[in-house]
């Protein structure tokens, strides 16, 4: 909604605040600004990065404005998830020419551009652009990088990788079997834990279960590591559907689920041991299959 898409102040500050953070872990400095061990962790990446990023610079015959205007766009196209014009790279690379005249260091005076960059409209939102006159009902298809940017945001969490961006580059994502295959390709991979942590805990709400009070009465051994395992058994329960590519009607009717040994023990199923999560065979005096009978879902109702 457009009404909720305005930026408060108070907001605004925090975002510069983060970059400021982004942009001293970048240069290997810590958050007073003192520089990082070398044995730090941090350190390493960031140093790795700034080999990476600013190579570029000490290429023969560029000058210092030339370097800063390859890096910028580079980054640019990675910050905006889409092909970037000149005037955009342009604009950025004022504010480098700016801090170089001011007697600043290459890499100090990249600082300005790339925060600039990082608190940009651009990069905060997810911005697609209107293709019919305002006020229009007329149904419009995306650009194959706004598809690329959906499908990642809402698969991954975070933005296209090289393999979907070059699709869209080349205008193929629409293709139908391209896009199944990239699909496919994306279910499969790890990042799409995502889908899991950020869209199916939503959905089946289970952020709600940290309140939940289940009767004593009823179910005197009720603790905290046996209601850690009921939200794991929905989660696995959930993204193994992702991972094995398993039937979406699962979640309403399984003979199967996952569980550790506290929530064996609650459901009654015998010979499972340890901390770990792991598929068992539903047998018959259990709970019904699928979402609807698990321990996370039925005790949403006892908050307090």
């Amino acid at each position: 909604l457009a009404e909720a898409l305005n930026l408060p102040p108070a907001l605004m500050e925090k975002y510069f605040a983060a970059a400021d953070k982004v942009l001293d872990r970048f240069a290997g400095r810590d958050d007073q600004g003192k520089p990082l061990s070398l044995n730090d962790p941090a350190a390493k990446k960031s140093a790795q990065a700034r080999k990476i990023v600013f190579f570029v610079a000490s290429g023969a015959g560029l000058s210092k404005h030339n370097a800063a205007r390859q890096i910028i766009g580079r980054f640019l196209r990675r910050a905006y998830r889409r092909p970037v014009s000149d005037d955009e790279v342009e604009r950025y690379v004022t504010l480098f020419d700016r801090a170089d005249r001011r007697g600043e260091g290459f890499e100090d005076a990249m600082r300005l551009p790339f925060k600039a960059v990082l608190v940009s409209p651009s990069f905060l939102y997810r911005i697609e652009q209107d293709r019919v006159p305002a006020g229009s009902k007329e149904a419009y298809r995306v650009s194959d990088h706004e598809l690329a940017v959906r499908l990642a945001y809402f698969l991954w969490s975070t933005m296209p990788d090289d393999e979907l961006s070059a699709l869209a580059d080349d205008g193929k994502l629409f293709d139908p079997e391209v896009l199944h295959r990239q699909v496919a390709r994306m279910l499969k991979d790890p990042k799409a834990r995502a889908l899991t942590d950020n869209f199916g805990a939503q959905w089946m709400q289970l952020g709600k279960l940290a309140n939940a009070r289940p009767s004593t009465e009823f179910f005197p051994t009720f603790n905290q590591q046996l209601r850690q395992a009921m939200h794991d058994e929905a989660a696995t329960f959930f993204d193994k559907l992702r991972e094995e590519d398993r039937p979406i009607l699962d979640l309403l009717d399984a003979d199967y689920t996952y569980v550790n040994e506290d929530l064996a023990k609650h459901y009654g199923i015998a010979a499972v041991q340890g901390k770990e999560m792991r598929r068992v065979a539903l047998p018959p005096n259990a709970h019904s299959g699928g979402l609807l009978g698990m321990a996370a879902v039925l005790a949403l109702p006892s908050h307090t």
